[in-house]
């Protein structure tokens, strides 16, 4: 079974305009399915700054997480774990040590 997003949008938050009134500005494309290349074409580039000050970290730090985690999918797929349980057992192993590193250097 294959799963698949064709595109992935960020959807941002509820914000006050000039006057005062609720606005939602349209989604921020994060990635489309690309299905000629077998592949996502990413635009999350486009809105990195926003999203890192969604999550309170900067710029740079947004982005060395990202390609942190980014290595972390690609040696699950290298080692082939692709079933939805290890997968999420990968991911909580992550987050457990990169919580425990207090933010240190990635793992290799």
């Amino acid at each position: 079974v294959r799963r698949r997003a064709v595109a992935v949008h960020y959807l941002r938050p509820l914000e006050r305009d000039a006057h005062g009134h609720l606005q939602r500005r349209p989604p921020g494309v994060l990635a489309t399915w690309d299905a000629e290349r077998d592949c996502f074409e990413h635009f999350a580039w486009g809105i990195t700054s926003e999203l890192a000050r969604r999550v309170g970290r900067s710029q740079a730090d947004f982005e060395r997480q990202q390609v942190e985690r980014a290595r972390l999918l690609a040696r699950l797929v290298e080692s082939g774990v692709d079933e939805v349980p290890a997968v999420r057992q990968a991911i909580a192993e992550y987050l457990r040590i990169v919580a425990a590193r207090a933010d240190g250097p990635p793992p290799h």
